[in-house]
């Protein structure tokens, strides 16, 4: 027990020294659990032409798009971020966390693309998308395409992983 107390404390100077580098208020607790949270929650990751696919500590599958940099989604991408996500759901039912770049877009074909394989191991997904025009499109996006699991579109991540885990929770309940 004493040791993971001195790791708690260790991790703590190491947020301190990064907030103080980067200018931060340091507001500990709330850096502890960010940079806990940041460094050590992925199990498993594939890394995509233009998106990082991970299987956190938590269950939940992360799908993250490059932030910065421009991207198409053709039909080819989509199928393979449907392979990833059933290899890495190992056949079981997981809630994905899909957090969207600036700059991308999906052509017609790949809207097209069936990934029934994938939705069969989606519990529920979670679209974090920072801008209005593009949740809207998402939003509209799936009410045409009808799926077996709730999707909900989110502005930040902490909102979207708050939905996942009472998702996760009330399939727990049922099942």
């Amino acid at each position: 027990m004493i040791g993971f107390f001195v790791y708690i404390f260790q991790i703590s100077i190491a947020v301190e020294v990064f907030c103080s580098m980067h200018k931060k208020n340091t507001s500990f607790g709330v850096y502890t659990v960010k940079l806990i949270n940041f460094k050590l929650n992925y199990i498993q990751e594939i890394k995509l032409e233009f998106c990082t696919i991970a299987l956190r500590n938590d269950g939940i599958i992360e799908n993250r798009f490059f932030r910065e940099e421009p991207y198409e989604i053709d039909a080819h991408h989509v199928r393979e971020i449907a392979d990833s996500v059933t290899l890495l759901s190992k056949g079981e039912k997981c809630a994905v966390l899909n957090v969207a770049g600036l700059y991308g877009s999906i052509t017609p074909e790949a809207r097209k693309v069936d990934i029934n394989d994938a939705d069969k191991h989606t519990l529920a997904l979670a679209l974090v998308i920072s801008e209005l025009h593009q949740r809207l499109l998402a939003n509209f996006y799936f009410k045409l395409k009808q799926v077996n699991y709730p999707v909900k579109t989110f502005k930040n991540e902490e909102a979207a992983l708050d939905w996942l885990h009472q998702q996760v929770r009330a399939s727990q309940m049922v099942g």
